[in-house]
């Protein structure tokens, strides 16, 4: 059986953006952000029922049975997406699932997670921009970063790996290379070019996250936030995030400390 892809990180980390690129591959079909693991916790832990918490083990079902059976059920929706395309192997992408990383895991034990990082300036900003409140956009960056980073340094090489928006739009074939190494894929030139892609499958769609299928990499947004953020906040949250973002080695680190 072919091991799923999982695409995880913030909202606002170009989550879409590589969706949209490893759909565009010929083996590997990636749906709209479904948003499933919502019902997981829902079907295990009934809300709003007295009864609902871990119901399934008065039945005689213990935890990694439950999750076998939610296994066997979501791959065959997934998959059936990936059969319908002629496609082989099956991908999701959620971004807040990075939140449920623990529970995604013990689900699908074979699963490759793939996670987007991107400036916690350029996230913030954008998510302000969706009516999000400045210090809740910031908690919820270092929040979901902080899994990424402790995933990253105890999970195997073979399960996870992190990618970088900013090179992703910077050097996208280097990236994608790497992502396609990573996952055991062969190199599909189509990739470099999903925009067209899509657009000769679909006509061209908005999708979700305010974007549009048949829109193409666009590298002049990488610092368009630095406009939109005052200096006070700019400075939170250079302070803030300064170790996970030496750690995760970003551009925006390097920039401030004039590097």
């Amino acid at each position: 059986m072919e091991r799923p892809i999982f695409l995880l990180g913030t909202q606002r980390s170009g989550t879409t953006l590589l969706r949209l690129i490893l759909d565009s591959h010929g083996r590997i079909a990636i749906g709209h952000e479904s948003g499933f693991m919502r019902a997981v916790e829902a079907t295990k832990n009934l809300p709003d029922y007295i009864y609902g918490q871990g119901w399934y083990r008065r039945f005689g079902l213990d935890d990694g049975n439950m999750n076998s059976r939610l296994q066997d059920f979501y791959s065959g929706i997934f998959g059936h997406y990936a059969w319908s395309r002629g496609k082989f192997r099956w991908g999701e992408k959620t971004p807040d699932n990075i939140l449920l990383l623990g529970e995604l895991d013990a689900i699908f034990p074979r699963a490759q997670f793939v996670c987007m990082v991107r400036q916690p300036g350029a996230v913030v900003a954008s998510l302000m921009r969706w009516n999000w409140d400045f210090e809740m956009a910031l908690a919820y960056w270092i929040r979901a970063n902080t899994i990424a980073r402790h995933a990253a340094e105890r999970m195997p090489p073979d399960k996870w790996y992190l990618v970088r928006y900013e090179d992703l739009v910077r050097e996208p074939e280097d990236v994608m290379r790497g992502v396609l190494d990573y996952l055991g894929e062969v190199w599909d030139a189509n990739v470099l070019r999903h925009h067209e892609v899509h657009s000769a499958q679909s006509g061209g769609i908005e999708v979700e996250g305010d974007n549009r299928d048949d829109r193409p990499i666009e590298v002049s947004r990488v610092d368009a936030w630095r406009d939109e953020l005052s200096t006070d906040q700019i400075a939170r949250i250079g302070a803030e995030t300064a170790s996970l973002c030496d750690y995760f080695g970003s551009f925006w680190v390097a920039e401030r400390r004039g590097s």
